[in-house]
Order: structure tokens, then sequence, then C-alpha cells
């Protein structure tokens, strides 16, 4: 590397954690300052901002703008990155005053890693998880889905109580998890779209026969629905964008009629463009009477999708936020505060 005069860096950051990017970006601008000249490669808008000199956006395979960075914001940058500048747009409706019985609650719920959480889930309503990697705020969505057991308190479903041990349980009672790691805990990447796409209605349904004719219908309506970019249902998924990857898993719970859907990091690893198209899905959803909880240490997409956010430290559950009195420094706040705290001692 002492001997190049250019860098090409392709998403360099993604494995990285917050300490480990800073020296990254550390590292670049002293080769910058050097005379290197680096062309970094991101889907991350504020790495953009934090070492960039000019900006070349690429959109669908052709170059849409190249500037210098004092000539674009955040908001431009999704615009040329989209066509949309409103991604990050919140639709605000107001909560009726009686949202009925909640579709699911936890009430006091703990284990090896949680702390007595309690919160309540109506349906078509949007959650949202705010905390940092290691804040097991992800465990709450992993007993939701019985992957994990918990020691006490209680998780209820439509006013029953429930204890699933196996996900097969969650499955049939309607509850669907998309995982961080999509590759490997939510598809089968070596098989096809159409494969994917009904698996989880299968074991819903207990079906042991599937009529052809069937599962393609469903799959090529699928792919419309999410604006899938394939060569056809029988592609298989390891060969797909890791946004196209998101959307399959997506269509999957989607298909198998999921009432309740827990995300946790949804759009982590995903370009500008099929981020866009999930926010779009998302929002379909909700006007359907689905419910979403979203668990994610993007702040930002919780304030765009949220009707209310959680803040959770450490396994405990520290503020609840109506979206109409959340502010971004509060959140902050709260999930920063017990590492703060232990920083001065």
């Amino acid at each position: 590397m002492a001997e190049s005069k250019i860098l090409l860096i392709d998403e360099a950051s993604a494995p990285l954690d917050n300490s480990e990017r800073e020296v990254l970006f550390s590292t670049l601008k002293r080769l910058r300052d050097e005379g290197k000249g680096i062309v970094y490669i991101t889907h991350h808008l504020d790495e953009v901002f934090n070492i960039g000199d000019r900006i070349t956006v690429l959109r669908n395979g052709k170059n849409v703008a190249t500037v210098d960075i004092s000539e674009y914001n955040r908001d431009k940058l999704i615009a040329a990155m989209t066509g949309d500048a409103k991604m990050y747009d919140r639709e605000y409706h107001e909560r009726a005053e009686d949202m009925g019985e909640p579709i699911m609650e936890f009430r006091n719920v703990y284990g090896d890693n949680l702390k007595n959480i309690s919160f309540k889930v109506f349906k078509g309503e949007v959650i949202g998880f705010a905390g940092l990697e290691g804040s097991f705020k992800d465990e709450i969505a992993e007993i939701a889905f019985g992957l994990k057991r918990y020691s006490g308190g209680t998780v209820l479903l439509k006013g029953k109580p429930v204890k699933f041990h196996y996900p097969i349980q969650s499955i049939r009672k309607g509850v669907g998890l998309v995982p961080t790691d999509r590759k490997n805990a939510g598809l089968v990447t070596c098989r096809s779209v159409l494969e994917n796409t009904i698996m989880a209605a299968i074991n819903k349904n207990r079906t042991a026969v599937v009529s052809s004719r069937w599962a393609k219908k469903v799959v090529s309506n699928s792919i419309d629905t999410i604006s899938l970019k394939t060569s056809g249902p029988n592609q298989l998924v390891e060969y797909l964008s890791g946004g196209n990857q998101q959307k399959v898993l997506l269509s999957k719970w989607l298909e198998a009629q999921s009432e309740i859907l827990y995300l946790i990091e949804p759009t982590e690893g995903i370009d500008v463009g099929a981020r866009a198209d999930l926010y779009r899905i998302f929002k379909a959803l909700v006007k359907e009477g689905k419910t979403l909880v979203i668990f994610t240490s993007d702040i930002d997409e919780l304030m765009a999708l949220s009707d209310r956010i959680f803040t959770v430290v450490e396994g405990e559950m520290i503020n609840e936020y109506a979206i109409k009195d959340a502010q971004k420094i509060r959140i902050l706040s709260d999930i920063l505060s017990k590492s703060q705290e232990s920083e001065v001692v």
C-alpha cells in the first residue's frame, strides 16, 4: 500500500464496530493528507460526509451526479440516489383513544440478559426499540419468536399467555422474525426465490404436497409486490443483492400471513435504493393492519417508521416515547447513558 497512489475501498466499515471505524477513517484521512487518492465506496451516508471531498452518485448503473461535498446535504444525496427526497419523511397519524386489546404484550419478562421487560403492541402499530450493540434488545424479539427461553414474567398473544419453545409454534400463531443474519438465519441461499418465499407458509399450514402452479402464481405476485429484481422465481437467492435477499426474506413472512413481524436491523448492509423500497413495503403492511416491531441502532430509521420508541440499555428498558414527542437527542442520551457512566467511573 505504501507505493500505491490510488486506493479503491469497497464497504470497508461493514464488519467494524464504532471504535474500529474511527481508526479506519483516521487512517484514510492521513493517507489523503499524504497525497494518496482514495475512492471509497459505501452506502453509509454519514461516512460520505465524514471523509469525502467529492461525491459520485450511481443509480441503476448510471452516473447521476459528481459534485463537491459542500454542494450536497443528506436530503439531496438521498434524492440523487433514490429519486425520492422524502425517504425519511414521517407520515404522522394520531393514535385512537381506544386501541382495543394489545395484539402482543410482555409483562415483567426477565432472563439471563433481560430485566423486567414490559410493553404492549397494538394491531397496525410500528414499535421501535433503540439500543446499541450489546444492549440485548434483540433478545426481546428472539423470545417472542421462540428462539430463546426466558426465566419469568408473561408473554401474551391476543390476550392469552403463550410460551413458545420453538419457532414453528410462533409461525403457526402468525408471528414472524426477520433476523440480522439473513443469509444464515433467515434464508436458504442455495435454494430458489420460489422455495424461500413459500417456506414459512408450508410450515405454518403443515402442507406436505405443494402445487407447482400455486407456488409459481404466489411467487410471481410476490415478486411484483416487493419490486424484487430477479431473473425469475427459480433464481438462486445467493446470487441476489443484499437488498433483494432482504425482500425475499420479508416476502416469506408475507406469504405465511404473519400478523406480527419482528425485524432486527432490517436495513443493515442494504443500499439506499433498496432501503427506500423496504420503507414503502413497511408502510403498506401497516395500512393492511400488520404490526411491526423494529429493533435497530439506526435512530433515523426509527424516527421515520415508528409510532412509539422504547430505549434499551443492558437489557433494561429506559424510556418510552410517543413519536410526536420523540427527539433524536433524547433517544441518544438514553442509549448512551450507562456507557457514559461507566467511562466516568
